[in-house]
């Protein structure tokens, strides 16, 4: 919110700030805050949207919280990877992207805006039932996703998942990546990556702290063999 509040100008605040809806599960409050922290959120991304990515429609399966913007429905969710992405093909902008694998890919919101507008094939990586959700899910939107780890991948994706896997389960999908994929984006949190040694074949691109989630470290990092 420090961030949000120190970018956005007082007309994109109050504006922010109008109709701010209730809600039947939350403290009125609480409902509140959120709307105006996404709304803000939202402005944010779409300014640094080059890609597009915040003109894709929110979908409603699931029934997410309901939080409207310029006469549409938008989430926090989709101005994330909005940011990530934009940021991610800002480092990638002289490779060739075809192929993606996604190891823990939730409900499938990166991969909704990636097969949406990259068109690139997609795999997906994940233990149930988050599988059979983001099977569900994209099915519903007519995209086309495989799951398991390829033979060969141009990108590999890990969105705040590695900190939730064993060492030796870590291990295992960094020797997979090692092996099959040309780079890789990591988000993670930053205690996690202060104390992650990649391969020495992974050569860093570029590596920051996130503006909006100031405790999460993202970084790009090209494997050479």
């Amino acid at each position: 919110m420090k961030f949000l509040l120190k970018i956005s100008s007082i007309f994109t605040i109050l504006r922010a700030l109008k109709n701010l809806p209730p809600s039947e599960f939350w403290g009125r409050s609480n409902a509140k805050i959120y709307a105006f922290a996404v709304r803000l959120l939202w402005n944010y991304a779409q300014i640094n949207d080059r890609l597009g990515i915040t003109k894709l429609p929110e979908p409603e399966m699931g029934n997410p919280y309901p939080v409207m913007w310029e006469g549409r429905l938008i989430s926090q969710d989709l101005a994330n990877t909005s940011l990530e992405l934009n940021w991610l093909v800002e480092q990638l902008k002289d490779a060739s992207v075809s192929s993606v694998v996604e190891i823990g890919a939730g409900y499938g919101r990166m991969a909704y805006a990636f097969i949406s507008f990259l068109k690139n094939e997609y795999h997906i990586v994940d233990i149930e039932p988050t599988r059979s959700i983001s099977e569900k899910y994209l099915s519903s939107l007519g995209l086309a996703v495989q799951y398991g780890f390829p033979r060969e991948a141009d990108l590999a994706i890990s969105i705040s998942t590695f900190p939730e896997m064993t060492k030796k389960a870590q291990d295992n999908y960094i020797a997979k990546i090692t092996e099959s994929c040309k780079y890789v984006y990591f988000k993670q949190w930053t205690a996690w990556f202060n104390a992650f040694v990649p391969p020495l074949s992974w050569k860093p691109i570029k590596k920051e702290i996130c503006p909006v989630q100031t405790n999460f470290t993202q970084a790009v990092f090209k494997i050479i063999v």
